[in-house]
């Protein structure tokens, strides 16, 4: 699979696939997007039916290629001897801030919202199909559904994000970034984004079932508390400038 680059296409931002919501199908940036773009690139090779095999592996092995070239590059600038790296110990070492993270009350906190949304839905269908369910004759199913695909969509990614962003703080890794530019930041802002669209999808749908309004103003307040908290630990996270969304970097 080739890499596709702003060399390739003059709309392309480079990094701008590192800062979103991994949403394609509703952004308005796909087309300033390498990974999109590679993406649909490999759909438009598969043609129709299954691809070869012999070619599906090809791409695997070109996909390969690139990684370790990316890879080199990351331990040339950071003035890291792969080669002599003891990876045992590594291991051991990256475990432990694995666990960290885990451990850590924002990444916990958006662990339990994400569990906590996917048990309300399935509590609400099982209503739904039992006819148990007190829903406002004024329901608009199209709101409905736009709702629900947003609160959907950004429950896996908070917890994610939030993750990134403490493994970031956790492992040292901001001696690689800018004083103002950091992925800690970066993750951080995406998940903050994830949370207020999350709130604002909530309070839209909140007249909608009138016997679960308790339950999503919990919902409500998780993410309300979850917000403040990421301001806290990341304070620099709504000012980062994400390439492509907050600016357009220089050509």
């Amino acid at each position: 699979m080739k890499v596709i680059t702003s060399r390739d296409n003059p709309d392309i931002v480079s990094g701008i696939h590192n800062y979103c919501d991994k949403w394609c199908q509703r952004c308005e940036m796909t087309r300033r997007c390498a990974v999109y773009a590679m993406e649909e690139a490999e759909v438009h090779d598969a043609g129709d039916g299954d691809a070869d095999n012999e070619v599906f592996w090809g791409k695997i092995a070109e996909s390969l290629t690139s990684a370790m070239e990316m890879l080199r590059d990351m331990a040339d600038q950071a003035g890291v001897d792969l080669d002599a790296v003891d990876w045992e110990a590594e291991k051991e070492r990256q475990g432990a801030s694995q666990r960290e993270v885990h451990a850590h009350p924002l990444v916990r906190s958006a662990q339990e919202y994400m569990s906590g949304v996917e048990k309300w839905f399935d509590a609400l269908e099982t209503r739904a199909s039992t006819g148990h369910l007190d829903v406002n004759p004024s329901l608009d199913e199209l709101l409905l559904k736009d709702m629900i695909d947003v609160i959907i969509w950004y429950h896996t990614v908070i917890p994610t994000k939030l993750s990134r962003a403490v493994w970031n703080v956790v492992e040292g890794n901001e001696e690689f970034f800018s004083e103002d530019e950091s992925d800690a930041q970066g993750s951080a802002k995406v998940a903050l984004i994830c949370i207020e669209r999350s709130m604002a999808a909530w309070w839209r749908i909140l007249g909608l079932f009138p016997d679960c309004s308790g339950q999503i103003k919990k919902f409500l307040m998780q993410l309300d508390r979850l917000r403040r908290e990421t301001d806290k630990a990341v304070p620099l996270a709504r000012s980062f400038q994400r390439p492509g969304f907050d600016f357009l970097p220089a050509r």
